[in-house]
C-alpha cells in the first residue's frame, strides 16, 4: 500500500525503472500531482494512467491535460493517455472505458464530465427501468463494444436508467445463490428464455440477429445499480449516481459494501 505522499516522492525511481503504465484511484493521482506536479510532468516513460474504482472528476481531467497535454508537444512524443475504467468485481473488475487524450478533452469540457466510456469487447450493456417487485419496465439503450446503437427508445439519449450488463464478463452469480436476486437476474436473449420473455415482455427491443445470437450464450445479466445517460456524440455512458431505492449495495470509495452482511455480522 502506498501514500500520496509516497506516491508523489516516488515518482523518479519509477520513471528510472521504466514504468510505462500505473493503475490508481483518481483522487490519489490528483493528490500526488498536486504535491509534485514537476515530477509527474517529467514522467518520460509513462503512457498510460489508469484511473479506476472512485468517479474520474473534471478536477482530475483539469490536472491531467495541464500536465501531460502542453500545446508545444512534438508529434512525435505522443502525450500520455488517461484511461477512466468502470466496472466492479462482479463484472470481473471493469466493463467500460474511456480514453483522455488531447482529441478527446473537448467532449469532457462540453460536458463538464468525464464519461465512463464504451463497453469492452464481447459485452453488450443496456440502460433499463428496473424495480424488484416489477422487474424491467422499459429498456432506453442498447450499445455495443465500439459504442454503436443497437436500440434506442424514443428520446433515448436523454433519459437516464440502470446499467445492465450481459456478457462474457460477467459472473455467474454469488455465493449461496441466494444473494442473486435482484442484481444477478436471468437474461432476457439466453436461448433458453427468449422466446418466453420476447411473448411475455412487450418491453424487449428487437435487436440485430447477429446481435441476439452473441447474447443467447450468457446465461445472466447483471444489474449494476448505477444510473448513467447515455451521450450520442461520444457514443459514451455517462455516470450519473447509485440507485436511490430498492437495493442493498452501497459504495464507500469505490469499495462495495453489502448492507445485509453489515447488518449480519452486527447481529451476530
Amino acid at each position: 500500500r502506498i501514500s500520496i505522499e509516497g506516491l508523489a516522492s516516488v515518482v523518479g525511481e519509477l520513471e528510472d525503472l521504466g514504468v510505462t503504465r500505473l493503475t490508481i484511484i483518481p483522487s490519489l493521482f490528483y493528490q500526488a500531482a498536486r504535491l509534485n506536479p514537476e515530477g509527474m510532468k517529467n514522467w518520460a516513460s509513462l503512457r498510460y494512467f489508469t484511473v479506476s474504482g472512485e468517479e474520474c472528476s473534471m478536477e482530475v481531467a483539469k490536472m491531467f491535460a495541464e500536465l501531460y497535454f502542453p500545446t508545444d508537444t512534438p508529434e512525435e512524443t505522443p502525450p500520455p493517455t488517461l484511461l477512466n475504467l468502470y466496472g466492479s468485481t462482479e463484472v470481473t473488475g471493469d466493463i467500460t472505458h474511456f480514453a483522455l487524450t488531447p482529441s478527446s478533452l473537448s467532449v469532457c469540457m462540453d460536458l463538464n464530465k468525464v464519461p465512463i466510456g464504451a463497453c469492452m469487447p464481447e459485452n453488450y450493456m443496456f440502460l433499463v427501468k428496473y424495480t424488484p417487485d416489477s422487474g424491467i419496465t422499459a429498456f432506453l439503450t442498447s450499445y455495443t463494444e465500439d459504442g454503436e446503437v443497437m436500440y434506442i427508445d424514443e428520446d433515448g439519449e436523454n433519459k437516464i436508467g440502470e446499467v445492465m450488463v450481459i456478457g462474457a464478463h460477467v459472473a455467474l452469480g454469488y455465493a449461496p445463490a441466494s444473494c442473486n436476486a435482484h442484481r444477478f437476474i436471468p437474461n432476457p436473449y439466453h436461448s433458453h428464455a427468449s422466446a418466453q420473455a420476447s411473448s411475455a415482455n412487450s418491453t424487449l427491443p428487437s435487436l440485430p440477429l447477429h446481435i441476439q445470437s452473441a447474447l443467447s450464450h450468457y446465461p445472466l445479466a447483471y444489474l449494476m445499480g448505477d444510473i448513467c445517460s447515455y451521450h450520442k456524440p461520444s457514443k459514451s455512458l455517462l455516470y450519473v449516481g447509485r440507485v436511490a431505492a430498492g437495493i442493498r449495495q452501497v459504495k464507500i470509495h469505490g469499495v462495495r459494501v453489502e448492507l445485509d452482511a453489515v447488518e449480519l455480522s452486527l447481529i451476530h
